[in-house]
């Protein structure tokens, strides 16, 4: 089983924590929710996080930041 990822401005398929395939920032989403592009760098993909947060913090959008 691999890695799930999502480009922004599509909805979530499950709830979670993604993190930016570009910086690495988190983002954590609910199913269904529309993902921001990255905060930090403006990327467009993302992958589920397995780890633990990365702390990071933005502004608010769509999506709640870590």
């Amino acid at each position: 089983m691999g890695t799930e990822r999502i480009a922004s401005l599509h909805p979530s398929p499950a709830e979670g924590r993604y993190k930016c395939t570009q910086c690495g920032f988190e983002l954590n989403v609910k199913k269904g929710q529309l993902v921001p592009p990255c905060p930090r760098c403006s990327a467009r993909e993302f992958e589920e996080s397995s780890g633990p947060p990365s702390g990071g913090s933005a502004p608010e959008g769509p999506a709640q930041c870590q």
